[in-house]
């Protein structure tokens, strides 16, 4: 692999460092408040209404449990393509995350792998305010594998999904902040 193609893998998989973190609880998330999805900022304990009222121009896909996923459309393909996802608790925005790319090229997904297999093997470091962790999901017909890294008020994801039957896998990555 030339150098450009590691350099642009490297970037690839650190843009993708910013993903899937919806499902997990970060634990150092207390000093940003506000976050910027798909180029609207949000800040945790918003009214609903008025997060919702700003993303008028998004496509918005409900998830249940007060979770929505924001899309919008890709001019140059036509497509909807995600933007991050927003949560609500009581009526006031409790998280949101910021969907920063997606891969399904498999040189990005074997350095995931390495990256998964070499995290895993190590216990759960604590330093300056920083913690990686590496989370392990395996049901019938889906494989998750997510590096989750908590620094500065915020959670940086890196995460692999494998489907039965498909040959690809996707990589994603995604930056959350969660209000407490």
């Amino acid at each position: 692999m030339n150098a450009t193609r590691l350099r642009y893998s490297s970037i690839s998989i650190f843009l993708l460092l910013l993903s899937y973190s919806f499902f997990l609880e970060p634990i150092f998330c207390q000093k940003k408040s506000s976050i910027f999805v798909g180029g609207v900022e949000v800040s945790l304990g918003m009214k609903k209404e008025e997060v919702l009222k700003n993303f008028e121009n998004f496509k918005l896909t409900d998830l249940g449990n007060d979770a929505w996923m924001i899309f919008r459309k890709n001019l140059l393909s036509d497509e909807f393509e995600s933007v991050g996802v927003i949560q609500f608790v009581k009526g006031r925005l409790h998280s949101a995350s910021i969907d920063w790319g997606q891969s399904k090229n498999e040189s990005a997904i074997d350095l995931f792998a390495s990256l998964f297999s070499a995290l895993s093997t190590v216990t759960t470091k604590v330093g300056n305010n920083a913690l990686i962790q590496t989370y392990e999901l395996n049901q019938p017909g889906t494989s998750l594998k997510d590096i989750v890294i908590y620094v500065d008020g915020r959670s940086f994801t890196i995460s692999i999904m494998k489907e039965s039957g498909m040959r690809l896998q996707q990589v994603r990555v995604q930056e959350r902040i969660v209000q407490e």
